[in-house]
């Protein structure tokens, strides 16, 4: 095994999984507190600063639903295993059925549905632009 972290999301079978799991050299793991163990505010705070540049961490973790969003817009599969394991599969249900328009390219949209199994597929969020 690498010293470096082994990240894991999905099972033999190669289906995906909501829960992600850190495989760390020469520590002990427990099941007990891992979720909350395993993400921290630090990881949290470098992702927002990856996903939403243009403003202030703490500005992006205020509005969970569409940091959620964003990191399935534009995050990493690491940023994903991370805000799954804190945030879990049903906060990102809930942001995808309430996503912002403008945010998600249809592929993205198309993806998180069928990985979260949210279907049917509904057609991405469209910005009204009044007359």
């Amino acid at each position: 095994m690498s010293s470096e972290a082994t990240r894991q999301c999905g099972n033999a079978t190669g289906s995906q999984s909501a829960v992600c799991f850190a495989k760390l050299p020469r520590l002990k793991t427990s099941t007990q507190n891992a979720q909350t163990d395993a993400t921290g505010p630090l990881e949290l705070a470098a992702i927002a600063r990856r996903v939403c540049w243009w403003e202030p961490a703490s500005n992006t973790l205020e509005n969970t639903p569409v940091f959620l969003c964003r990191i399935m817009a534009l995050g990493t599969w690491d940023d994903t295993c991370i805000a799954l394991e804190h945030y879990g599969r049903n906060a990102f249900r809930e942001a995808l059925q309430n996503a912002p328009p403008g945010l998600f390219d249809p592929r993205s949209w198309h993806y998180w549905h069928h990985r979260l199994e949210v279907l049917p597929v509904p057609p991405l969020p469209q910005r009204v632009i009044p007359t």
